[in-house]
């Protein structure tokens, strides 16, 4: 097995478990830990998740995966008022991968 489909199923995984926030944090921890760039898509998407747990580990595995800082976003705080600095984050991380 090849070590793309290792990464191709960690990022399987945290994608289908959107309704179970605890496999996809186990998936996506996973994935950023191993260096996947292919977990940056669900890590822009969890940015303005409901869970603030999700959240922080998104904004974390952005910047665990890159090198460089991305652009400030609080993840404690409520997405719908971070729109702005999301969508900045988001730009930010495609580019880079």
């Amino acid at each position: 097995v090849s070590p793309t489909s290792y990464e191709e199923e960690v990022v399987n995984i945290a994608d289908a478990s959107s309704g179970d926030d605890v496999m996809r944090e186990i998936s996506i921890r996973a994935a950023v830990q191993l260096g996947y760039k292919k977990v940056v898509e669900i890590l822009i998407e969890d940015l303005s998740s409901k869970s603030e747990d999700l959240r922080i580990l998104a904004y974390g595995g952005l910047r665990a995966i890159f090198a460089d800082s991305p652009p400030d976003f609080d993840p404690s705080a409520n997405p719908k008022t971070q729109k702005k600095a999301l969508d900045r984050v988001a730009a930010w991380a495609r580019v880079k991968s």
